[in-house]
């Protein structure tokens, strides 16, 4: 009985519901079509209406132009007021229409969502400043949209096979949920394809899929995440803007390549930067994201940049710098043109200058640079490892690492297969430890450890490249293998000696001589300062005054450090004198002071030739020998009176008594100064 009831009056209800309808539309001075009435009657219900069983193919204008037409003054008309009352609160649900006309719903307060998914517009619908809790355009064929300053509680979804002939304009937008972005979207006449500029977006996500023609310009935008996906081309320099972002966290990749610039430069990210296989660049810059700040960790994961120049300069990084297994490469090392904008480094890679890090940063397991990797004025709070990494510069014969006034408390490391081929060059840096060892191919390298400050130099001597310089390097320890190892000290010295290649530099020498007499190695500090000395005659630009004195001193005391030897060559002069005067006593070329004549030994005493030879060479002697006895030469009438064949000996007699004196007060004076440590080369 109920049953028969209810279907009794239930064309009652209906006609009642059509009375509103009817009035709405006569208010409005509108004849709706059958098409018009059923999309009508389902919003009033509550129904979707879907006015084909399926969606179009994206792109496909012939398909889309065959849809059911709906005005877009019906569409606007229930949502607006009074209309918007009729309108079930599970809002408009509308698939598969052709509307008609530009619907424009500016500053247009919607109470309910509104899904118009495969719909193609005919011009470009305005939604500048409109409120609604949801809008859903996947699908969509569009010639663009503009949806400046609007409002949206819930998310925004340009899914699907969306399509824009022209820009989506989201300037200043507020979007409580998650925008999706999917399909086509390319840019008219405007440079730019999609427009966040200023707008707040609970989460930006673009699918695998999507194309742009154009730029994407988020500059300044806040999110709450970012993930980025999909084939950016931009006409301009810049591809994706994303300048001044504040986001939690920034997903760039997997399956995201982008040919022109991504620019992150002032970017706020409150956690991670992540770039995964993500494809970069087209010339001059590829991702320009100074003065950046990251809570988190800055990651390129297996990144690949195919040209253009990567910049971090200025960023500040709260976590760790990770490079594994990423490739980048400088502008010029394809040989294509760069933009008029191009980077002021073409030869540059990678550039991490004036950057903060406070953990480590690895390049290594697969790093590859073709340009330059600059770490100038950077401070890393971990370590800086190049494990496995391959580095080239280009041109093949400039710098392929620089770390220029940079600090790392950590160990700079390279070892592990690791490949260069250019210049690393390492200046007026202060680094907690230095490991350079076991490369794979560095025959085309050259390292230059100049003007820095080391606390553990590991030194293996054999892995080095062929060209090296150590200038102004100082360390506090320097080792092989462990810190109990002891060090091989010829073979420190020869590193040495080939690291000025140029030019001689004492400062080496001095910074491990130094180092062995802090650990009381005091011999081994001796025979590096010998090593200095020595090398310095042969490398040293001196003049000749300088390089006798040199010589001399080497000779004679081992520049300061043997200050025994004047001693014992003394003592030798003094027992070949004493030879010579024994050979010369002997044929009576020597004679008493008193008595010029042959006389007895018991009367005037005997002759001491080693003791007369020691009173000559000690200046100042107390043994007053040699003023007692004349050699031949020094009497009156002696050269008559020898034979012929004695004057030779007689003269190598005089000469000695004349030079031995001479060559005792240098040699003494030499001995006294060396022990003395007044002297030392």
């Amino acid at each position: 009985m109920a049953l028969l009831i209810l279907l009794a009056g239930a064309p009652n209800c209906a006609a009642l519901a059509a009375d509103p309808l009817q009035n709405l539309l006569d208010s409005a001075a509108l004849q709706a079509t059958d098409v018009e009435l059923l999309f009508l009657k389902s919003v009033c219900a509550g129904n979707p209406c879907s006015l084909s069983t399926e969606a179009p193919e994206a792109g496909t204008a012939e398909t889309r132009g065959i849809k059911p037409s709906i005005r877009a003054a019906i569409l606007g008309l229930v949502c607006r007021r009074p209309g918007a009352d009729l309108v079930d609160t599970r809002g408009i649900d509308l698939s598969g229409a052709r509307i008609i006309g530009q619907l424009d719903l500016s500053y247009v307060s919607i109470p309910f969502p509104l899904r118009l998914t495969g719909c193609s517009f005919e011009k470009p619908p305005i939604l500048e400043g409109a409120k609604l809790p949801m809008l859903d355009l996947s699908d969509c064929l569009v010639p663009g949209l503009r949806a400046e300053y609007i409002s949206v509680d819930g998310p925004l979804t340009l899914d699907g096979a969306f399509e824009s002939r022209g820009t989506v304009s989201l300037y200043g937008a507020r979007v409580s949920g998650q925008l999706s972005v999917d399909g086509s979207i390319v840019a008219d006449l405007s440079p730019y394809a999609l427009l966040l500029t200023a707008a707040s977006v609970g989460a930006l996500l673009t699918k695998p899929d999507l194309t742009v023609r154009g730029a994407l310009s988020a500059a300044f935008m806040q999110c709450s995440f970012v993930h980025l996906q999909g084939s950016f081309m931009a006409s301009s320099d810049t591809a994706v803007n994303l300048a001044g972002i504040r986001t939690d966290g920034v997903y760039l990749g997997p399956n995201l390549e982008v040919a022109g610039t991504v620019e992150l430069t002032g970017a706020q990210i409150r956690t991670d930067l992540f770039v995964h296989k993500a494809r970069l660049g087209l010339g001059g810059w590829a991702l320009k994201a100074e003065r950046m700040s990251v809570g988190g960790n800055v990651d390129f994961v297996e990144a690949s940049v195919l040209s253009g120049t990567t910049s971090l300069s200025g960023s500040h990084i709260g976590g760790q710098l990770i490079c594994n297994g990423a490739s980048f490469r400088s502008p010029d090392s394809l040989g294509l043109p760069v933009p008029s904008t191009d980077s002021p480094q073409p030869d540059a890679a990678l550039l991490c200058d004036s950057v903060v890090c406070e953990g480590y940063a690895s390049f290594s397991h697969g790093f590859e640079s073709w340009g330059l990797v600059s770490l100038g004025n950077a401070q890393m709070d971990g370590s800086v490892s190049f494990i496995g990494a391959a580095c080239s510069a280009f041109p093949t014969t400039g710098s392929a690492i620089a770390m220029e006034e940079t600090v790392v408390r950590g160990t700079v490391e390279f070892s592990q297969g690791f490949t260069v081929v250019g210049d690393v060059v390492v200046a007026e840096a202060d680094i907690g430890a230095f490991i350079w060892k076991d490369p794979l191919d560095v025959t085309r390298a050259s390292l230059l450890l100049v003007h820095t400050r080391i606390g553990q130099l590991w030194l293996h001597v054999r892995d080095w490249p062929p060209i090296y310089m150590v200038e102004q390097l100082q360390y506090d320890w320097i080792g092989t293998r462990s810190l109990l190892a002891p060090l091989d000290l010829e073979d420190a010295i020869e590193w040495i000696r080939n690291g000025s290649p140029l030019r001689y530099s004492p400062q080496p020498y001095e910074q491990l001589a130094s180092f062995c007499s802090a650990g009381g190695r005091v011999g081994d500090a001796t025979r590096v300062q010998l090593a200095k000395n020595r090398d310095a005659l042969q490398k040293a630009q001196l003049p000749l005054s300088q390089r006798t004195t040199l010589l001399l001193s080497g000779i004679l005391i081992e520049y300061g450090y043997r200050p025994w030897r004047p001693l014992w060559i003394g003592l030798c002069l003094t027992f070949v004198a004493g030879v010579l005067f024994t050979l010369a006593w002997r044929r009576g070329l020597v004679r008493n002071r008193l008595c010029q004549q042959e006389v007895e030994d018991a009367l005037f005493g005997r002759f001491r030739p080693f003791l007369f030879a020691l009173d000559l060479f000690l200046p100042f002697s107390p043994l007053g020998v040699q003023s007692e006895w004349l050699v031949a030469s020094c009497w009156k009438g002696a050269n008559a009176k020898i034979r012929l064949g004695n004057r030779p000996l007689m003269w190598l007699v005089f000469a000695t008594r004349v030079s031995l004196p001479i060559i005792g007060w240098l040699l003494v004076t030499l001995f006294v100064a060396g022990l003395s440590g007044v002297v030392r080369f």
